[in-house]
């Protein structure tokens, strides 16, 4: 992508924050760096490098509508599930624009592994951290996703999408400090490339975030519980 062409993502996507098709956009073209560093992080650990060796692709087990349904209440998997039918969510159309974006990289190159993984575990870290998939939450997720990755295309996202509530009128939620707080809990957290995601599934999410040192997101959760009750409001007046 050249920098005309990531221009014009990044206005695309200060419209409309939840265009995932845009954010990978971004991702692909700034983000090859970071990918690098961590695919080498991974590789100066025992776990990590295990990790890399063997490049286990998510896709196929997040695909699985009986793998996905068979988890107990209160497990990292049965809220990943939760989630993804409450947001109408689907992996394999992640991984759609992901390839799309990724093209030019051969499959079986390790960086493209990483990214790959890297999109696959996106929606599990939205579930870990408790940030939703509307705009805000999007957004602090990029916060916390930079503290992790030092992904470029997170960072650009967060500074333009800041530039542009500093000229809003009015605010009413502190929403660069949402951002803030999601980069500290980021950099808090344990770093979470090191973890079995297929294992990790099975094991409770409260046992799960303290393994991981992952803090809830204090200043985000009020923003979030006036979104549910505006939309459980709307869905009222349809029905």
């Amino acid at each position: 992508m050249n920098n005309n062409s990531t221009i014009s993502s990044l206005k695309i996507l200060l419209k409309n924050p939840e265009d995932t098709n845009q954010v990978f956009k971004l991702v692909s073209s700034l983000d090859r760096k970071s990918i690098k560093r961590c695919y080498e992080k991974l590789l100066k650990s025992d776990v990590g490098g295990e990790i890399a060796y063997n490049r286990k692709e998510l896709l196929e087990r997040l695909s699985d509508e009986s793998w996905i349904n068979g988890f107990e209440e209160g497990t990292v998997g049965w809220h990943y599930n939760k989630f993804i039918k409450e947001e109408q969510l689907s992996c394999k159309e992640l991984m759609t624009i992901y390839e799309t974006n990724f093209s030019e990289i051969s499959k079986l190159h390790p960086h493209n592994w990483l990214a790959r993984h890297l999109t696959n575990i996106h929606d599990i870290w939205h579930v870990l951290t408790g940030y939703g998939a509307n705009s805000m939450g999007e957004t602090a997720l990029l916060a916390f996703t930079f503290a992790q990755t030092g992904s470029r295309g997170a960072l650009a996202i967060n500074i333009a999408t800041t530039f542009k509530i500093l000229r809003m009128k009015n605010r009413k939620y502190p929403f660069i400090k949402i951002f803030l707080e999601g980069y500290t809990n980021g950099k808090k957290a344990s770093w979470l490339l090191l973890e079995d995601y297929e294992k990790m599934m099975r094991e409770p999410i409260e046992d799960v975030r303290k393994r991981l040192n992952i803090s809830k997101p204090t200043l985000y959760l009020p923003f979030a519980a006036k979104l549910k009750k505006i939309k459980r409001k709307k869905s009222a007046v349809l029905c």
